[in-house]
């Protein structure tokens, strides 16, 4: 298994599909019964497992691990399926309050999009973008001063490539 960094934007949509499965569970729980509160909590288990797994497995795609990645989204599914057909065919989760659970995914990511600029420290990478040319040439843009300089400004008939390496016009090498 290949060992990949998790990023702080993931951590935090993994902790609010928790805290969203707490609160629908608890809420459910006590609005409805401690039968229905069961099952909210194992269709937001579900969902963070579902999450977990995605998150891993589309980073070791992404950082070049092998195609064996591949299988284990496949599996995911599989297992999800699996579970909860099991889950309600056995009676241990009223369908209705599994789905309410499942809402923790879509529900965490939506608050964590939400709170984590709030918890985003002062200087992190999001802050000041660069772009290296093959010469060394870098061309920055810094966030902070608005959409306007978040592009690249070219001169009349000058190509993206040309202004990094410092040529005008549309002569390609």
């Amino acid at each position: 298994m290949t060992k990949t960094q998790t990023d702080p934007t993931l951590r935090h949509a993994l902790r609010a599909v928790l805290a969203c499965g707490v609160v629908l569970s608890a809420g459910v729980g006590w609005q409805f019964g401690s039968a229905a509160g069961i099952s909210v909590v194992f269709g937001s288990g579900l969902a963070f497992a579902n999450l977990l797994v995605l998150q891993r497995t589309v980073a070791n795609l992404i950082a070049g691990a092998s195609a064996a990645w591949g299988a284990v989204a496949f599996l995911k599914f599989i297992v999800l399926f699996g579970a909860t057909y099991f889950l309600v065919q056995s009676g241990a989760a009223q369908p209705l309050h599994l789905a309410i659970g499942f809402g923790a995914l879509p529900l965490g990511v939506v608050v964590a999009t939400i709170i984590t600029p709030f918890f985003s420290p002062p200087g992190s990478s999001d802050e000041v973008d660069s772009l290296t040319s093959e010469s060394g040439n870098s061309v920055h843009s810094d966030s902070n001063e608005g959409q306007k300089n978040d592009s690249l400004h070219l001169r009349s008939g000058q190509t993206a490539q040309g202004a990094l390496s410092g040529s005008h016009g549309d002569n390609h090498a």
